[in-house]
């Protein structure tokens, strides 16, 4: 199509000078003309580039803020259906993200598709759950899962949570599974809890310094078990870069994140907005590590004897579900 719109041009007498040829006003024109014509064809390039500026010139501040109103503008948009949308403009590059709208019955399959073909090829996305918004990757993809940690700007010493589509699930992830944590999940799953269990020592995964454990849990979230029961367990961790609140929309994901996620799935206002709780069951005791959804009380009523983070007994009295979670290790 530039080939084209360049024979045009020559055809035209202008576009084609010797060298030392035409310059000055003349030039300038042309050139602006040339901006005009190749917009036209194929969209706006680089907004500084369009207004004849280089963007290697632009202050840190106004690149900053182009950023933010793009991904704004374009996750917005989005909210209406899947949207292929302008990323990374103010880093001199056009990409494309993908939005799609899963309050919608008709754009959901299609969003949950897409997000697991870009999962099969070792990409992010972002999904929501029951609590907040999640970043994923395929959690047998160790490169997958190093990315995802990047992202969010964590080390393997902060190891994802693994979701599932099923409670069924644990028994091919974990081993030497408590009574009391079967219990638990079939009296809370799906639902805002996490458990920490051995991990089966057999599976080729990495999920990064777990010392031989791994974090499950089974969302309450229709979008996001559609997702898991195409996909299989994937590292989830919270839609957020480390040390900022946790995403409880996908306009809140987007902003962190960016264009390291491929697909984002827009599933509204998370419903919960506060993590999940996470109970370790790979000691003598259950102990609740993360105070978050699920109070103590709810818990000891159901498996009298877990703990608190600091020992205390779920019989002393009601433990307050946590603020929305700043950086913890689970999404939910």
């Amino acid at each position: 199509m530039l080939d084209h719109l360049a024979a045009h041009r020559v055809r035209q007498g202008e576009g084609h000078h010797p060298a030392g040829g035409q310059c000055g006003p003349q030039r300038e024109r042309d050139d602006e003309r040339e901006d005009r014509d190749v917009d036209h064809l194929v969209g706006p390039r680089h907004p500084d580039r369009a207004r004849g500026r280089n963007p290697r010139r632009v202050e840190h501040r106004e690149v900053e803020q182009e950023r933010e109103d793009e991904e704004q503008a374009a996750v917005e948009e989005g909210h209406h259906g899947q949207g292929c949308h302008p990323r990374g403009a103010a880093r001199g590059k056009i990409l494309p993200v993908s939005v799609y709208d899963c309050t919608q019955a008709e754009t959901r399959d299609e969003g949950v598709a897409a997000a697991a073909t870009a999962l099969s090829r070792g990409r992010l996305v972002v999904l929501p759950t029951d609590t907040v918004y999640g970043i994923g990757a395929s959690a047998f993809d160790p490169d997958a899962v190093a990315a995802l940690l990047a992202a969010k700007g964590r080390g393997r010493q902060s190891p994802p949570p693994v979701l599932v589509p099923a409670p069924a699930t644990v028994a091919g992830l974990a081993v030497d599974v408590p009574a009391a944590v079967t219990t638990l999940v079939e009296t809370f799953w799906p639902g805002p809890l996490t458990i920490i269990c051995r991990a089966q020592p057999t599976l080729a995964w990495d999920l990064g310094d777990t010392g031989g454990t791994v974090a499950l849990r089974m969302p309450d979230d229709e979008v996001a078990l559609a997702l898991l029961t195409r996909t299989g367990p994937l590292a989830v961790s919270s839609a957020n870069r480390h040390g900022r609140p946790a995403a409880t929309t996908v306009l809140e994901a987007a902003t962190a994140l960016g264009d390291s996620v491929d697909v984002y799935l827009d599933g509204g206002p998370s419903r919960g907005g506060v993590a999940s709780t996470i109970v370790d069951a790979t000691g003598p005791t259950l102990r609740i590590v993360r105070a978050g959804a699920l109070s103590l009380a709810e818990l000891a009523a159901v498996v009298p004897g877990v703990v608190g983070p600091d020992g205390e007994s779920g019989d002393a009295g009601t433990t307050e579900p946590a603020g929305p979670e700043k950086d913890g290790a689970a999404t939910s």
